[in-house]
């Protein structure tokens, strides 16, 4: 189920909400978990709790290894 609410988060941030024919193509299942706002469907708030959204900003190298710990120190905090 937490996977099928973060496909819909990035289909609602991806379209500035999911448009109406998109919606009509969503299995019922996850229809029941959008609620419509001004033409566009978007998570109920219950829903979009269930996951956690983390922002990053800035350039990293590829494979540089201050990348590379800080990475897995987000990912040992949750973060990531």
């Amino acid at each position: 189920m937490k996977e099928t609410v973060k496909k819909l988060f990035l289909m609602q941030l991806r379209y500035a909400g999911i448009p109406e024919d998109a919606y009509h193509f969503l299995p019922e299942q996850q229809r029941k978990l959008l609620i419509e706002k001004k033409g566009r469907f978007f998570l109920r708030d219950e829903e979009r709790e269930r996951i956690r959204v983390v922002l990053t900003g800035g350039v990293f190298d590829i494979l540089h290894i201050g990348t590379y710990s800080r990475s897995r120190k987000q990912k040992n905090m949750g973060i990531c």
